[in-house]
């Protein structure tokens, strides 16, 4: 199964270098630049963790049913739902049931979470680095 996660590191890394491109030579633009480089760049986090987070639970629905119920069920609720906690309980623990895909999509979606935790602690020192360079 191909992991596309260094797609998405380019893919972030490309739009970083655009928004400095208009911050440093546009500067009157900046915030509205910072604003539409954070919208997109937050969304499509969203997108890719909703992407492969799928991938993953989709797998466990079909090969182990009983995780699957577990993970997918709140209190009050029954399985289907979405339980991010259980989720992250699951991706970050040592039980793949000896199946390969488990073990790498696992793996991958550990990646996919390092790279949103880096995207979203990197807006404040990229705000403050363009509101302090090209800031007259």
């Amino acid at each position: 199964m191909p992991s596309y996660v260094r797609c998405y590191w380019k893919g972030w890394l490309g739009l970083l270098i655009l928004f400095l491109a208009i911050a440093a030579f546009a500067p009157k633009l900046r915030f509205e630049a910072f604003i539409t480089y954070a919208v997109l760049a937050w969304g499509s986090v969203m997108v890719i963790n909703l992407y492969e987070g799928r991938k993953l639970i989709s797998h466990l629905r079909a090969k182990h049913l009983k995780i699957w119920e577990h993970i997918t069920s709140g209190p009050g609720f029954g399985p289907g739902g979405v339980n991010g906690l259980r989720c992250l309980a699951f991706v970050y623990g040592p039980e793949d049931f000896d199946d390969q895909q488990v073990k790498e999509l696992k793996l991958n979606y550990r990646r996919v979470v390092r790279f949103a935790v880096i995207v979203f602690f990197s807006f404040i020192p990229t705000f403050i680095g363009v509101a302090l360079i090209c800031g007259n």
